[in-house]
């Protein structure tokens, strides 16, 4: 009898935690949409799609989309690891004020300067280490 209450506990403790996972993971996937982070999928693959003819683009962006879907599903699990479901519930009242949702609105724009900034500063970077490079 012991056996099958500790059992049965045991299925409700699982059951609990894992209702309480797909709570938490639903939470961080909302703060990660919030966050504006559609607008820095969109300009990289707009980036991407300069690239390919016009006949293939459609299909690309397509199975593009489809792996921004996986990459999101393996970033939350990352964001559940490092952060406390207060944390990712914080995130999303801030995502959802409005300084937030201005932060979000400018995340494609955000995104886009700093690559071109960062850009620039590898250049900087490689100039130093050039000077320092062994004749």
């Amino acid at each position: 009898m012991k056996k099958i209450l500790l059992v049965f506990a045991f299925i409700v403790v699982a059951q609990i935690s894992h209702a309480q996972d797909a709570t938490f993971k639903q939470d961080v996937m909302k703060m990660m949409d919030l966050s504006g982070a559609a607008g820095q999928y969109e300009v990289a693959i707009a980036q991407i799609l300069k690239n390919v003819v016009p006949a293939k683009q459609a299909p690309l962006k397509a199975d593009l989309l489809e792996s921004i879907k996986i990459l999101q599903d393996k970033m939350a699990l990352i964001y559940m690891d490092e952060f406390t479901h207060d944390d990712i519930r914080a995130m999303i009242k801030y995502y959802e004020s409005p300084a937030g949702k201005k932060f979000a609105e400018k995340s494609g724009i955000l995104f886009e300067k700093t690559q071109m900034a960062a850009a620039e500063w590898s250049v900087d970077l490689q100039k130093i280490a050039e000077k320092y490079r062994a004749n």
